[in-house]
């Protein structure tokens, strides 16, 4: 199935769950459990402010529905309201303090606004409650890498990696560990991963370029620079990219 087929089977799947759900609230209009998920149905469509209003309901009939505020702190984060999401956590956690994925969700949070240490600290609760949660140790594997531990950053890439083989994030940050490292082949191999699994994934393109310009196969970087150019909607991203072009195109 291609990704495009796969997409279009997802939408359909979500819109499904929304017309089920708006039935159940049909029949009994308090039933927390059915704006929940209606909730999540909107959010995974990337639309936050219909799910934020489905959780605020759902929130007003279950207060200590921890999962809900967890959600609706993720909708908040889409919406960049960082400071809504992590007091909706802050609940989440209240409630239930051993919720592995609110403590990951505030450290995304905590993350956004700079705040590495914080986000660390709830990462390795994450992973206390949930040794099992591949994301947190990607996640933290990136905040080793904004410190400039770049070993400890590769073994969380290489766990991750163990419990979840499809998390490309986790490729292509262990892919930018090496670069870091001066391990030029396995960053490659592991930016080709991250690519394969999610084609789009422009970062992937520029950091493997990088890569193929530190091994003096300019070809290959140049292409992969225009690969960036192509798929790239962050300004800084891009900027990099076409810099990095210019300067081997000379």
């Amino acid at each position: 199935m291609t990704v495009e087929w796969r997409l279009i089977l997802e939408q359909v799947q979500l819109e499904k769950v929304i017309s089920d759900s708006s039935k159940a609230i049909q029949l009994n209009p308090r039933c927390a459990d059915a704006y929940s998920n209606r909730g999540r149905a909107y959010f995974q469509l990337g639309q936050y402010d219909l799910a934020i209003a489905d959780f605020d309901k759902a929130i007003e009939l279950d207060p200590e529905f921890a999962a809900v505020y967890s959600n609706r702190a993720s909708a908040y984060g889409y919406k960049g309201q960082c400071d809504l999401a992590i007091a909706d956590l802050d609940k989440a956690i209240k409630v239930n303090p051993e919720y592995a994925y609110a403590y990951y969700n505030r450290a995304s949070a905590y993350s956004e606004k700079g705040w590495h240490d914080m986000a660390f600290g709830d990462l390795n609760k994450a992973i206390k409650y949930d040794p099992g949660f591949a994301l947190a140790y990607n996640n933290r594997g990136w905040i080793f890498i904004i410190s400039g531990k770049y070993d400890l950053a590769i073994a969380d890439f290489d766990k991750a990696i163990e419990l979840d083989p499809e998390l490309a994030d986790a490729y292509g940050n262990r892919g930018r560990a090496y670069i870091m490292t001066g391990q030029y082949g396995p960053a490659i191999a592991d930016l080709n991963k991250a690519i394969e699994l999610y084609p789009g994934i422009a970062i992937g393109y520029y950091y493997r370029g990088l890569a193929y310009a530190e091994t003096g196969n300019y070809d290959s970087a140049i292409a992969d620079y225009k690969k960036v150019l192509d798929l790239s909607t962050d300004s800084e991203l891009t900027k990099s990219a076409a810099q990095a072009l210019s300067e081997l195109e000379v």
